[in-house]
């Protein structure tokens, strides 16, 4: 598969395959952080456009999970979208790619549509934003992610802050069992697979010798997620320990899902810092 690398003037690094147009690693620049790795790619993953890559930042589009008639987290995350863009500045690198309506989307979902993904590396920022414009004469509906796997070194000792009051529900369960999450930080002990309803737009990712910062518009959600043990050993593409060194943060959009009339777009974003 073709895979897109690119490196800020400060030594930022990006890597985005076109097959899903899906970012599979991110370092922020060594001369403002750390500069290690801040995503988690699975080792056993495929990364031959077989099957859809697992870790990174997948896109959801235009069904989140199983709710809905078409394959799990629809399509965009097992299609090849096409570059539009490739360029740099003075402070950043970035790479645009875009998706457009095929023959084989619309046997699965019969929706004229145009969506754009653009990625921007620089600095302690990893800028992520997706926009979808509805080429249709009739209005059309959808839910998207950003599946982000965060990379951290333990998860047994990485606390997610900003959480505290929120209501949520299990992803895949009763829609009207709704919860409300009264911890003062979520502490990872067991699966978590959660969509928080109406999520604030800056969470935090806290381990004991770094910090992760997550900023997201546009989309009113959040989902968190780590297998834990007993459902990381039934995914063939994890390893089995692959769990203590990952959680997903999404943005999402799923509880109200977006609404586009004729000639429409939407755009929401989501943006990693790395604060320390």
């Amino acid at each position: 598969m073709n895979k897109i690398t690119l490196t800020s003037p400060d030594r930022a690094h990006v890597e985005v395959f076109e097959y899903g147009a899906h970012v599979v690693s991110w370092k922020a620049s060594s001369k403002l952080a750390s500069g290690d790795e801040r995503l988690y790619l699975s080792p056993r993953s495929a990364l031959d456009g077989s099957a859809a890559i697992r870790g990174g930042v997948p896109i959801i589009f235009p069904q989140f999970s199983t709710e809905g008639p078409l394959p799990r987290h629809g399509f965009a995350r097992t299609t090849a979208w096409e570059v539009s863009d490739l360029r740099e500045d003075s402070e950043s690198a970035l790479v645009d790619v875009h998706l457009l309506d095929t023959a084989a989307t619309r046997a699965m979902w019969n929706q004229p549509f145009f969506a754009r993904f653009q990625v921007k590396v620089g600095g302690k920022a990893l800028e992520m934003g997706l926009s979808v414009t509805n080429r249709n004469d009739e209005p059309m509906a959808f839910t998207c992610a950003l599946h982000t796997y965060i990379r951290v070194n333990d998860i047994r000792q990485t606390e997610v802050e900003g959480l505290r009051g929120l209501r949520y529900r299990i992803s895949g369960g009763d829609k009207g069992d709704v919860r409300e999450d009264n911890d003062a930080v979520l502490r990872v002990q067991a699966e978590v697979d959660r969509i928080y309803l109406n999520a604030p737009d800056v969470l935090t990712v806290r381990e004991p010798n770094r910090i992760t910062e997550v900023r997201k518009q546009g989309f009113g959600d959040c989902v968190v997620w780590n297998p834990w043990a007993e459902k990381c050993a039934q995914l063939k593409d994890m390893p089995a320990e692959g769990y203590l060194n990952m959680i997903c943060i999404e943005a999402a959009q799923i509880g109200t899902p977006v609404q586009l009339a004729a000639g429409q777009s939407w755009v929401g974003t989501q943006t990693l810092v790395a604060v320390a």
